[in-house]
């Protein structure tokens, strides 16, 4: 027979090897979501375009560019009518909000390939030219709802006609923004933080199934298919629901965190509270779907688990 203290040490050793496994199921989980959600984020065109909800870039774009018309305009044109809110108005209403955030979100999609896709060159360029048509007819507008325009009519002196004006304004073709032939152009601090990122995406892609599947794999051969299902769907279930949950308690933590390193990176415009506030609900988001994946995965492990033990006991009563 086997001793009573022996039987205790035995039953002590399952509980630790037990709760070993769901520890360590559960840590694997953790780093499996982590890479999972960094994968999501770090590489994923959306997760970019969500995070500049708040920037409003097409606001500071179209501000630039209305600059840039003007005084690249023909100098005597340019320096004319530099301070006429006619001219500016109709840039303003030919380089629309809605048209730039379009060219935007192109060139954001560009921008990703660019650093994660070792993709040589980057080009941003805006090209102007699409938008001439509207422009003139602008120009025509503001000319005639110009005050001195009607002040001409009332004296019945013939307006002159705006063309020779518009023809001296035309908007250039397009407008080069960034132009880099490769990753030498750019900052050495840059270019080894684009490296480490290239470098890293292999490994976010590969890591989680492997660790999954070498945990899947030690819990079924350690414990035998049903118990090692049980466990390792428990460890799942804990990993998930645990970083659920630490994601209600956070946000601070993230929000000033990343707010740091904007600002000491120079990017104190995105460091702004708003911005790092949908910082952070767009990686929320990203990250709490794989979170409900291992968790709802778990659940559908452990239930498959205890189906099949019911299977085997109906199976031996028959």
């Amino acid at each position: 027979m086997i001793k009573a203290s022996h039987l205790k040490k035995i039953v002590l050793s399952g509980y630790i090897a037990v709760t070993l496994l769901i520890v360590g199921v559960t840590i694997g989980g953790w780093l499996s979501q982590v890479s999972m959600g960094f994968h999501k984020t770090l590489y994923d065109n959306e997760f970019y375009r969500c995070s500049l909800q708040e920037v409003k870039l097409e606001d500071e774009l179209r501000v630039l560019l209305i600059e840039y018309v003007i005084i690249e305009s023909d100098r005597a044109i340019s320096l004319a009518f530099s301070n006429i809110p006619m001219v500016e108005n109709a840039l303003a209403s030919a380089i629309d909000e809605e048209w730039l955030k379009g060219k935007i979100d192109k060139n954001l999609d560009n921008a990703v390939d660019f650093i994660f896709d070792d993709r040589d060159t980057f080009v941003v360029k805006i090209p102007l030219a699409e938008k001439q048509k509207v422009f003139e007819e602008e120009l025509r507008r503001e000319w005639k709802s110009y005050p001195g325009y009607a002040r001409l009519g009332e004296l019945g002196i013939e307006a002159p006609d705006p063309t020779v004006f518009i023809e001296k304004i035309d908007l250039p073709s397009e407008i080069t923004i960034i132009e880099l032939a490769d990753l030498s152009e750019i900052g050495e601090d840059e270019q080894k933080a684009i490296s480490g990122m290239r470098s890293a995406k292999p490994a976010l892609q590969i890591t989680p199934y492997l660790l999954s599947g070498l945990l899947l794999s030690f819990s079924l051969v350690a414990f035998g298919v049903i118990q090692g299902l049980k466990l390792f769907g428990s460890g799942l279930f804990l990993s998930g629901l645990s970083l659920y949950l630490s994601w209600q308690h956070m946000g601070n933590i993230i929000i000033s965190y990343v707010t740091e390193i904007l600002e000491a990176h120079g990017l104190s415009l995105l460091a702004d509270p708003g911005i790092t506030a949908n910082l952070y609900n767009c990686l929320k988001s990203s990250f709490i779907d794989i979170h409900v994946i291992f968790s709802g995965l778990g659940l559908i492990l452990i239930v498959m688990a205890y189906l099949a033990q019911l299977f085997m006991v109906i199976n031996k009563k028959v």
